[in-house]
Parts: structure tokens; sequence; C-alpha cells
């Protein structure tokens, strides 16, 4: 009745157990990564105390600027998400970096249409939906887990920062969205 996949686990479960603790153990590790760029973030010249970091969980962190705050919430978020083992290191596929709008598809699209037209000097990396833009990290392969920190902090703050340095052409965009 059970395959040999399945005798293969049944017969090493310690194995097995041992693997997935030291799977929880690794997103931890991931999890620390992400709030350690917070550090890394202030230290860019375009940072003011008007960028606010944001944890929303375990696997996801944004930046926002005090001007895209509507109410309690921010208009747009720069940001990362799906910080996972699967995405990073396996065969998971998913873009995780973006620039996005919350609740709003309008905005999302002028903004995707004043990049398309060089009005905002981004690359044209474009979401669907409320993703404004979107970027692949690199996958960590096995050569570069030695290396890790500084082999996933380059493309994200690169994005993060490419993104941030357009808050002055962004923001009239989004006071438009807060007048409707």
């Amino acid at each position: 009745m059970l395959r040999e996949e399945s005798k293969l686990l049944a017969t090493h479960w310690d194995a097995v157990e041992d693997v997935l603790a030291a799977r929880g153990k690794l997103q931890e590790d991931l999890t620390a990564f992400l709030k350690s760029l917070k550090q890394d973030l202030m230290q860019m010249d375009w940072w003011t105390p008007q960028w606010h970091f944001i944890e929303t969980d375990p696997v996801q962190i944004y930046i926002a600027h005090s001007k895209w705050k509507n109410g309690k919430d921010y208009a747009l978020w720069i940001g990362i998400e799906q910080f996972i083992p699967e995405v990073l290191f396996g065969k998971r596929s998913v873009s995780q970096l973006y620039l996005w709008a919350q609740c709003d598809k309008s905005l999302a699209a002028e903004l995707r249409e004043m990049i398309e037209l060089k009005r905002i000097p981004l690359p044209n990396e474009f979401g669907k939906g409320l993703y404004i833009l979107t970027r692949f990290v690199p996958k960590c392969l096995p050569k570069d887990v030695e290396h890790f920190e500084k082999f996933m902090k380059e493309p994200i703050l690169k994005f993060f920062s490419e993104c941030a340095e357009q808050e002055k052409a962004i923001t009239p965009v989004v006071f438009r969205y807060f007048k409707k």
C-alpha cells in the first residue's frame, strides 16, 4: 500500500522531523533578515523621518511615506512579500518586490501609465491589478548561501531605493486620489 517515497520517509522519520524543525528555524532567520533591513534603509540618502518601516507579518515588510497616508492606511507600499524558503531556495517562483496601491486600481493604473511614459523614471516591470511594479528576487543557489545576506540585500535595497527616490513625483498623484 505505501509507495517507495512514503516508505523512505517512514523509515527515516527522525530525520524528517529534524528537517521540519530546521525549516522553521530557517524561516525565523529569514524574518530576522527582513527586520534588519530597517537599519540599512534608514541609512539611505533619501530616508527621512517621513518614511515608515512596517512589518506586516513574518514574511513581508514594506515602507511608506507619511504623505501617502489616508486615515489610518497608506495608499502606496514599497515592499517585499513571500520571503519564504520555498521561493528563495526552491522551485516556487513569485515576484516578491512590489510597489502596490492599496485598494485603488485607478491610482495603480495612472502610476503605471506615468512610468510607461517616463514621467516617473522607474523600470517598466509592471504588475497587475493593484501591483504597480513587481520584481523577482534572485534565487539563492547553494553556491550563494554562504553570502546570503549580501546576495539578497543588494537587489532588495536597490528596488526600495529606486521607488522611494521617486516620492516627489508620486505624491501629487496620490493626493489627487485622496481628493476623490
